[in-house]
């Protein structure tokens, strides 16, 4: 319950931070560029407040998140797991989600993600890989000899 929960503020920090600002900061065709820490950022997102819209991302974003905490579970420490969270919220997560929802190049070739099929749950298990292999695992996944 602890590992969920600090999952997702700290998925909620780096979204915040920079995560809005490169999925939704501009029409650049690979991320955003504007909207750090939400400054500058209109009031309104189409119908909604912005504030009612980044919660709607953020808990996508949160989710991209806990789908890598299965893949990876007793694979890391829990502060590397944290520190992944956040990287994959702030960084990877939101360069998909721009080039799906935001205005990007899979948005100018007509795509569409209805439900978020593709951008929140087929890259979280490619972005698991390294987690998986072995990579900042700590030491956690040593097995005992067998006696």
């Amino acid at each position: 319950l602890m590992k969920n929960l600090m999952d997702f503020c700290f998925a909620a920090l780096g979204f915040f931070i920079f995560g809005y600002a490169i999925a939704y900061g501009g029409d650049g065709p690979l991320f955003g560029t504007s909207g750090w820490f939400m400054f500058g950022v209109d009031p309104a997102t189409g119908t909604l407040p912005t504030s009612v819209f980044w919660l709607f991302q953020a808990v996508f974003a949160g989710t991209a998140a806990t789908i890598v905490s299965g893949a990876m579970a007793e694979r890391m420490r829990f502060t590397a797991y944290l520190m992944y969270s956040f990287l994959l919220t702030a960084f990877i997560y939101p360069v998909v989600a721009h080039w799906v929802w935001g205005g990007g190049w899979l948005a100018s070739l007509d795509f569409h993600d209805f439900a978020g099929s593709f951008t929140r749950s087929a890259e979280p298990p490619l972005s698991s890989g390294p987690g998986c292999s072995g990579r900042g695992s700590g030491g956690s996944t040593r097995m005992a000899r067998p006696t």
